[in-house]
């Protein structure tokens, strides 16, 4: 649903009704909101609620008030029957388990999926194991974001609420949720994370061990570049840790002298097992712009100690 109809229908929600409204704190105690503020509070949280289409119709259907004349989408029409017991739906049932508390994770792998903007409903049913008017449903009620894939500020909200700093601090993979983890895989296009992240039986293409080293290397330099652009430079975080550490074995050692590549020597400094043969050169790092940020970082913190 675009930007455009959601501010149209916002307009026509009763104010009487009991959706997107918090009341002001006036001296400790609570202050019915004025007009102004409860349509600007209904247009704040309907622009960034992916379920706005279901919340709309359950707001005429707790007032017990008919839909306004202006509502022609059937599938909100749909659900107020439903939620009125007019024509139970099995199909809103059915999408409905997905917002249920304990299937937290399975409902986050199947907005991820509907984050993709390559991947077709039937292909997202596929990889769900479930129906495709289930999906359809659910992607229309309750997860309604197929048309604001390229809305930034709403895609922020569903994937980095609390901004992509929240992926430095020390713990973050360890407190994380795994619906957090998929929804931001799926932010940045990698259908083959959420299916790893979830445990989905899936056969990854192989990619040689020289491929994946340098894949490692680069997120670890740009992560800590980042940090460092960022202004925390100063400051206690692990990616700082494993960069300084790359760096170091990168420029101590060298291909000739110990007979290890530096992917090798790098990886195994930031307590990556070498595994499987992982053997990769770095070459040109020395031109590599992050490198010349952090390497410049490096020296600071060398002069510090010294």
């Amino acid at each position: 649903m675009f930007k455009s109809r959601i501010y149209a229908l916002v307009e026509t929600i009763p104010p009487a009704a009991k959706i997107y409204t918090e009341p002001k704190p006036v001296d400790g105690k609570d202050k019915p909101p004025t007009e102004s503020e409860v349509i600007i509070n209904r247009r704040a949280h309907a622009l960034l609620d992916p379920a706005f289409p279901w919340h709309y119709a359950e707001a005429f259907a707790q007032l017990k008030q008919p839909l306004p004349g202006l509502v022609d989408e059937p599938w909100i029409k749909m659900a107020y029957d439903h939620i009125l017991g007019r024509a139970i739906n099995d199909d809103i049932n059915e999408a409905q388990i997905f917002q249920h508390p304990k299937w937290e994770t399975k409902r986050g792998f199947l907005e991820s999926l509907l984050l993709l903007p390559d991947l077709r409903l039937d292909e997202v049913a596929g990889h769900a194991g479930i129906s495709g008017i289930t999906v359809l449903v659910y992607a229309t009620l309750f997860f309604n974001v197929r048309d604001r894939l390229s809305d930034k500020l709403f895609m922020n909200e569903l994937c980095y609420a609390d901004a992509r700093l929240v992926e430095f601090q020390p713990e973050y993979w360890n407190n994380a949720a795994p619906r957090d983890l998929m929804l931001r895989a799926a932010f940045n296009g990698d259908l083959q994370t959420v299916l790893d992240i979830f445990g989905a039986k899936t056969s990854p293409e192989a990619k040689p061990a020289e491929t994946l080293a340098k894949r490692v290397k680069e997120r670890i330099l740009a992560g800590a570049d980042f940090v460092v652009r960022a202004g925390g430079a100063n400051s206690k975080v692990p990616v700082l840790d494993s960069a300084r550490k790359l760096i170091v074995a990168t420029e101590k050692y060298a291909p000739t002298k110990t007979g290890l590549g530096d992917d090798e020597i790098g990886l195994t400094a930031v307590g990556l097992s070498v595994g499987e043969s992982i053997m990769a050169t770095i070459n040109g790092i020395c031109e590599n712009e992050q490198y010349n940020r952090l390497r410049a970082f490096q020296e600071a913190g060398n002069s510090h100690k010294n």
